[in-house]
């Protein structure tokens, strides 16, 4: 299965932009131009059917959240330097407090990305949690 569109989601809900049938560079410059603002959220979108796809949020101060989400699994990005019992605030679309360690940097995020572009599920050498772990 290869990645059916791209989507970079905006705050003002009109001048979002999806691409079908995404390259790999075009999923890498929506996600380079996140910023936490204007630019909040990209989506890659693999397999409606299955509910499966890769969402990340923020991009301020080179602050993400990365989930992928396969059926009726979710999986979160971790960072293994943050803590959970410290919390830091992202826009993503809205201000959110997230745990510090499901916040993490652009490459990873890349990182992850590229995995999940190229294998449609999430790279095995970063480090995962489920969902409301």
């Amino acid at each position: 299965m290869s990645v059916r569109f791209v989507s970079l989601g905006c705050t003002d809900a009109v001048s979002g932009e999806q691409i079908d049938n995404p390259s790999w560079e075009d999923v890498e410059t929506l996600i380079s131009q996140m910023d936490g603002d204007r630019h909040a959220e990209v989506g890659l979108m693999v397999d409606d059917d299955r509910n499966m796809h890769m969402l990340i949020g923020g991009g301020e101060k080179n602050q993400y959240i990365l989930n992928i989400v396969d059926d009726d699994e979710l999986y979160q990005l971790k960072n293994p330097n943050g803590s959970a019992d410290k919390d830091i605030r992202i826009f993503d679309g809205q201000g959110v407090e997230y745990p510090e360690d499901e916040v993490v940097g652009l490459a990873d995020v890349l990182r992850a990305a590229r995995w999940y572009f190229e294998h449609n599920k999430p790279d095995p050498s970063l480090q995962w949690g489920q969902w409301g772990e």
